[in-house]
């Protein structure tokens, strides 16, 4: 067992690029060597404050539509143990090793009342749909197995000023709190640099 897991970490530390063109082909990659715990966490910043973050990314990354700024984080489970990693245009990020039990534990317990719930975005029931300049998306999916739970959600469909009806709602979802739970463990994780955004 062992072997496999340097054979496997190997194979990722051979990738020359993570980026957000290639993150579903590391996904793929991970399954295909026998990984069938992931959990992808998508963050993309649009507007001022997407562009704000490409002008501060010291790697000057391409590869991004302008004005938005895109961060993808991997976690995933290999016989008891959970490894981590990010994805960027231009840095390698190796994996590391972490602790992250409790989050499969949480979707052991949820999973099947998370796939059943929906999140309800800003103006749901109205024909009116309001643009935002400066807006955060959050894309979550969770491969168990051969199946996949996927969601995702603007940062104003958790807001009172901007969803008053469902934003309270919202943030009772089991959805929501692992969410909340995946970013907490995320900000304890010692990537290595600045690129941290996102969190």
């Amino acid at each position: 067992m062992k072997k496999y897991v340097f054979t496997l970490l190997g194979l990722l530390l051979s990738i020359s690029c993570f980026s957000e063109r290639n993150l579903f082909s590391l996904v793929d990659s991970l399954r295909k060597n026998g990984v069938d715990s992931i959990i992808v966490l998508k963050v993309v910043e649009g507007g001022v404050w997407g562009t704000e973050r490409l002008n501060n990314d010291t790697c000057s990354p391409t590869g991004y539509y302008e004005g938005v700024y895109v961060n993808n984080y991997i976690v995933w489970k290999r016989s008891g143990k959970c490894y981590f990693t990010k994805t960027h245009p231009c840095i390698n990020y190796k994996p590391m090793l972490v602790d992250c039990s409790s989050l499969f534990l949480f979707i052991n317990k949820n999973a099947s009342r998370m796939r059943k719930e929906k999140i309800y975005p800003e103006g749901y029931g109205s024909n009116s749909v309001t643009w935002h300049e400066n807006n955060v998306n959050t894309q979550v999916y969770i491969y168990l197995k051969n199946k996949v739970i996927h969601f995702k959600f603007n940062q104003t469909d958790i807001e009172k000023e901007y969803n008053p009806k469902y934003f309270d709602y919202n943030l009772q979802l089991r959805k929501m709190k692992f969410t909340n739970k995946l970013i907490r463990k995320l900000k304890t994780i010692a990537i290595g640099n600045e690129h941290k955004f996102g969190l």
